[in-house]
């Protein structure tokens, strides 16, 4: 018997209760929670992109620069602790 059988995979709540479709393949239907929360997700991420357009507008070059550097440091401080661990 197959591993996922024998760990109780079918028995758990919601175990062939997806729909297929015509073509006899998985068809996953989000429900309306699920859809609401990634619109909701969606939104929010147009709205940061929007604030941090107008914020950078009235950018001088020196400020890309000092961003650029800033966000090296971050980047190479974030690696050093993933190759410490």
């Amino acid at each position: 018997m197959s591993d996922f059988v024998e760990d109780g995979v079918m028995g758990e709540d919601g175990w062939g209760s997806r729909c297929f479709n015509s073509a006899n393949m998985f068809a996953y239907v989000a429900d309306k929670k699920e859809r609401k929360a990634k619109a909701k997700r969606e939104q929010a991420r147009r709205e940061r992109w929007q604030r941090a357009m107008a914020m950078r507008a009235d950018w001088t070059p020196e400020d890309f620069a000092a961003e650029e550097a800033r966000l090296r440091a971050e980047i190479e401080a974030w690696a050093d602790r993933r190759d410490a661990a």
